[in-house]
């Protein structure tokens, strides 16, 4: 059972993880609410760097019996390639993993297209492994999937809006999106798609922050039930409520990255955990 906690907590930590980047950089038209998301979210695709911190993902799951909660607090700093080769970019994050009786630390960097992880217990140092096509793609994916196309309902209170959106149909079509954007197969994204009819996801309600067209917060929760992974079919589907809170964002600050000097990273065969998601669970 406690295996298939910790699959079902990887499974929850990577879509949200990708949920959040894609609804960030995905604007929509039309007016107030609507309108004030779609220029901060522009303003996120065109940023130089983006700094996020106390950022918090946390996973509240009913197996019944059985209660359990996840969290994941993480600090992340990204700054844009500033040559010809979008893969030139750099990246920092650090993330505190706690649940199921354990807890994790995990320090991640992302520089001249090298990727490093450090878990406090081995130091691993990988390429990375992406294609300029691949983003590529995935730039022009940013621009295809306007959260416009799914608002039932939009608020707006000063500098905080609200958005509700078809939840559902929103995500069957990012994750079949996903699939088509890199050169090759992605089964991983089929298989979320076809999944999420049985998720019982319905409404997602994204609440933002945004002061000169810029976001300084972001937070959504989505609802959902699911079979945990391992478990029979049949079995008693677990109720899990996901909250990302992005409690504090910058753009375009003058800060730069204050990286390690690698010089006790080892070499690994395969790529590392930063290139795989993996929560190290």
């Amino acid at each position: 059972m406690m295996k298939s906690h910790k699959k079902l907590f990887s499974f929850v930590l990577v879509f949200a993880l990708i949920l959040s980047t894609v609804v960030l950089f995905n604007g929509c038209g039309g007016e107030s609410a609507k309108e004030m998301f779609n220029k901060a979210s522009k303003n996120m695709e065109k940023a130089k760097s983006v700094k996020i911190k106390d950022a918090k993902l946390s996973a509240k799951m009913n197996l019944g019996e059985q209660k359990q909660e996840y969290n994941v607090d993480m600090n992340i700093h990204y700054i844009k390639s500033k040559t010809d080769d979008p893969r030139d970019f750099q990246l920092a994050g650090d993330l505190a993993l706690s649940g199921i009786g354990q807890s994790k630390k995990l320090a991640f960097y992302i520089k001249d297209q090298m990727a490093y992880t450090d878990d406090n217990l081995k130091k691993e140092k990988a390429k990375l492994e992406l294609k300029k096509e691949d983003i590529e793609k995935a730039l022009k994916f940013r621009g295809d999937t306007k959260i416009d196309d799914y608002v039932k309902k939009d608020e707006k209170d000063g500098d905080k809006v609200k958005l509700t959106i078809d939840g559902k149909k929103y995500l069957k079509d990012v994750f079949k999106k996903l699939g088509e954007t890199t050169s090759q197969k992605q089964p991983q994204f089929a298989t979320l798609e076809k999944q999420i009819d049985q998720m019982g996801i319905d409404e997602i309600e994204l609440e933002a922050t945004i002061k000169n067209d810029n976001f300084t917060s972001f937070k959504y929760t989505i609802p959902m039930e699911m079979n945990p992974p391992g478990m029979q079919a049949g079995s008693k589907k677990a109720k899990i409520d996901i909250t990302v809170d992005l409690k504090e964002i910058s753009i375009n600050s003058d800060e730069e990255i204050s990286f390690p000097d690698f010089k006790d990273f080892k070499e690994k065969t395969k790529t590392p955990t930063v290139n795989k998601m993996n929560t190290g669970f």
